[in-house]
């Protein structure tokens, strides 16, 4: 607009200055006209350029404009791929930030464990020290020596043994009264003479089998049967206890697989005892289970009873944290009052808790507790705690629990723990194809 304006005023000035020229100079028409015509078309060729030179500017300005825009654009992308880079970074070592914490808490459990089974070793090689101190005076046949697997509370109720030619028998195990039954229980686990017992954990009030809680029958050389359940009621050592968990969880990893591939959501309550925790050989053997079968740690529920969860040492705390690790989850049973303590639960990784059908009126739990049995489903699912009321064997039993929020229940109303076993050459029209229960 202003090149015009511009313009404009160069021909208005050329008209005058042709006007003052006639009349000063008092020439021709015809030439004033010629001059004129000259004037005119100069003015004319000299807007056409500055017209054309304007136009190459906005040309030019806009060529400039879509290069700024397009390098701004470039600058834009840029920056956006530098922010995903420097995501990506922050993600990776945070990371690998995360790999290298676990390592150290792997090791740091690790270390724990070597420490304390390196304080049990040294405390049984001085248990051992003193006994032999003691008893190396003493007359080796009409004394016997002290069993270093009892308590002493328990040697004082052995009476002594009667003088005998040989002086091995004052030295043996055998003054334990439940030595030969021990004996029996060792050689059956070692023959496989055991057998798997599952029983249903159903859904309420629909009564569908959801769950089955796992446990183990050793048969005797006279064909009773004698469950793992019995094994601190007659007395036995501990390693019969770790023997047994270890035989349990391998019969496990024969049946799981099976049942998987009918029932892929079919999970299994399975009872680990104190004594695993604490034994570093059978507790290894369990680590070698999981890693042989990976596939059945999701079908896996580990029950721990609630006094061994409140009274961990720091042995069986590491121990429980290495199989946290296996991505287990765990269930809090033997329950015994309504004094829940919920935030350790939660804590420990307790995804279900197990509590006898006795509690659920018992009038002096009520008295005793800060809460009562109708608010604890609820107050169990905010810590991410499932009930699961047990010992159900009566159709009264269901009414009363039904009066409360309980999806889960098992009893000898839904089924008594039976026996499995692998079917071998079965086909399809028989009822059990690859697992089956035994007749009775």
């Amino acid at each position: 607009m202003l090149i015009t304006t511009i313009a404009m005023a160069v021909v208005s000035a050329c008209a005058g200055a042709f006007l003052f020229l006639i009349g000063q100079l008092e020439l021709g028409f015809s030439v004033a006209c010629g001059i004129g015509v000259f004037v005119l078309l100069y003015a004319l060729q000299f807007h056409v350029f500055v017209q054309k030179t304007h136009k190459q500017t906005e040309v030019t300005a806009k060529d400039h404009s879509r290069e700024i825009t397009h390098a701004l654009e470039q600058s834009a992308a840029l920056k956006r791929q530098i922010d995903v880079m420097e995501k990506e970074l922050s993600a990776a070592q945070k990371k690998i930030q995360a790999i290298v914490n676990y390592q150290l808490d792997e090791e740091a459990d690790k270390r724990a464990v070597l420490e304390a089974r390196l304080n049990q070793l040294e405390e049984l090689v001085a248990q051992s020290f003193a006994h032999t101190t003691h008893t190396s005076y003493l007359p080796p046949i009409e004394t016997p020596a002290p069993i270093l697997d009892m308590m002493a509370s328990e040697i004082t109720k052995i009476s002594p043994p009667k003088p005998s030619a040989s002086p091995q028998k004052t030295i043996t195990k055998k003054s334990s009264p439940n030595f030969e039954l021990n004996t029996q229980i060792l050689a059956a686990l070692v023959a496989d003479e055991v057998e798997l017992c599952l029983a249903p954990v159903v859904t309420l009030p629909h009564r569908r089998a959801k769950f089955h809680s796992a446990s183990l029958n050793v048969i005797m050389p006279d064909g009773l049967r004698i469950s793992t359940a019995e094994f601190a009621s007659l007395g036995l050592p501990d390693d019969t206890f770790t023997r047994a968990d270890v035989k349990l969880f391998e019969k496990l990893a024969v049946i799981v697989p099976e049942f998987r591939r009918r029932t892929p959501e079919t999970a299994f309550f399975v009872d680990i005892q104190r004594e695993t925790l604490r034994n570093g050989r059978s507790f290894s053997d369990l680590l070698s289970i999981f890693e042989a079968n990976p596939k059945i740690v999701d079908q896996l529920i580990v029950g721990i009873a609630n006094s061994t969860l409140s009274t961990l040492d720091p042995l069986e705390n590491a121990t429980l944290g290495a199989l946290r690790k296996q991505n287990l989850r765990f269930c809090v049973n033997s329950i015994k009052t309504l004094r829940l303590d919920m935030d350790n639960w939660s804590a420990m990784g307790m995804r279900f808790a197990a509590i006898p059908a006795c509690l659920l009126h018992d009038e002096n739990q009520a008295i005793s507790s800060d809460i009562v049995m109708a608010d604890v489903p609820l107050l169990l699912r905010r810590y991410g705690v499932e009930l699961i009321v047990t010992d159900i064997d009566a159709e009264s039993t269901i009414v009363e629990v039904l009066e409360f929020d309980i999806r889960y229940g098992q009893g000898h109303l839904f089924g008594a723990p039976r026996p499995v076993y692998i079917a071998q050459n079965a086909t399809p029209t028989q009822e059990h194809v690859a697992v089956g229960t035994k007749a009775a």
